[in-house]
């Protein structure tokens, strides 16, 4: 990436962060006003007021959840999900959600959420439109890390991979290789992890080749050291920790 476009892409994601911002200043300003608002009683109802107020802190609340925009188009919230990985700026790739609105409840409109977010449960089991928010932002983040995770792995360890990492459309599923040194053979692990998760479920490591000869006292443990790595931080990390154990 030169230098411009890196500055280009740079700029709007500072403009992003601004709009939401001020976005958010509104919202506060508008709450302020109708939490500070007197009724009267002959000529308002004490509950519209209420669902007035719980509307907007519901929409606040999302702002704790960096990288959601919510806006609303009645019948429907319209909600914007910019997943970050690790401290980049705003992506200009973004999943945006649909949800109609139904006195109390929530369906699903129009979406392009990956197929394996289970969105529909969620609609289920969530109590309010900022549990739903949340829900789909921890999907959406966990799918991210583990994805931005990977890049980084075969970008900065190219040399150390014996072929490209093998990974499942969630990646959910994770086989890579990883080339041997003095003690330490080719090593393949293989790791699994939950929807919400960034940290693996399971570590199994085993080398690439089966019949090889090792030295079972260095292979032990180093499996060991590897497998409480992995389980332990993202894989990038844990792989970056790794590589100087077989070399």
């Amino acid at each position: 990436m030169d230098i411009l476009t890196e500055l280009g892409e740079r700029n709007a994601a500072e403009e992003k962060l601004a709009s939401l911002r001020k976005r958010r200043q509104s919202l506060l300003m508008k709450l302020e006003k109708l939490k500070n608002e007197r009724v009267d009683l002959s000529t308002e109802r004490p509950t519209d007021l209420n669902t007035e107020v719980q509307k907007y802190s519901d929409i606040l609340h999302t702002y704790n959840l960096i990288g959601v925009n919510v806006q609303s188009v009645e019948p429907a919230l319209i909600l914007q999900f910019y997943p970050l990985c690790q401290n980049q700026f705003p992506s200009t790739e973004f999943y945006t959600v649909h949800l109609i609105v139904k006195g109390d409840n929530f369906t699903l409109g129009k979406h392009n959420l990956p197929p394996f977010i289970p969105v529909e449960r969620v609609l289920d089991t969530a109590k309010s439109s900022s549990e739903v928010i949340q829900q789909i932002q921890q999907y959406l983040y966990a799918l991210v890390q583990r994805k931005g995770n990977l890049k980084l792995v075969q970008e900065k360890f190219e040399s150390n991979l014996l072929k490209d990492i093998e990974v499942d459309l969630g990646v959910t599923y994770v086989r890579l290789q990883l080339a041997g040194g003095e003690n330490i053979p080719d090593t393949e692990i293989t790791l699994t992890f939950d929807l919400l998760k960034c940290i693996p479920d399971t570590v199994d490591i085993k080398p690439c080749k089966e019949d090889e000869e090792i030295n079972k006292k260095h292979w032990n443990q180093f499996v060991k050291q590897c497998e409480k790595l992995l389980l332990s931080c993202d894989v990038h990390t844990a792989i970056n920790k790794i590589i100087p154990k077989i070399t």
